[in-house]
């Protein structure tokens, strides 16, 4: 799975990333930036272990917690309505 890669790959490659970033704004915004691509709960335990040990990094205390929300939100909109989404698809599948 795609995502399983890109997370290995930030877990194996963080040190290197903040070696390059951690003086561009773009550092900060790396949790919320991994966080787009988690949308389970699999990814979610992944993002919180792997984040807290970031937790005294005070420039990325904030986007952490801004990270957490968004996947929070994305999951619960998955239960919500992903299967509505599949089933709408495969009606319109039907149609054709």
């Amino acid at each position: 799975k795609t995502r399983d890669l890109m997370w290995d790959w930030v877990e194996d490659n963080w040190d290197n990333i903040v070696k390059k970033l951690n003086k561009s704004k773009s550092y900060d915004y790396l949790p919320v930036y991994i966080a787009g691509a988690v949308t389970d709960e699999k990814g979610q335990k992944k993002y919180r272990e792997f984040f807290k040990l970031k937790m005294n990094d005070k420039s990325l205390t904030k986007n952490i917690a801004v990270g957490e929300a968004d996947i929070e939100a994305r999951i619960a909109w998955r239960k919500r309505d992903e299967q509505k989404i599949k089933d709408f698809f495969k009606d319109q599948l039907k149609k054709k």
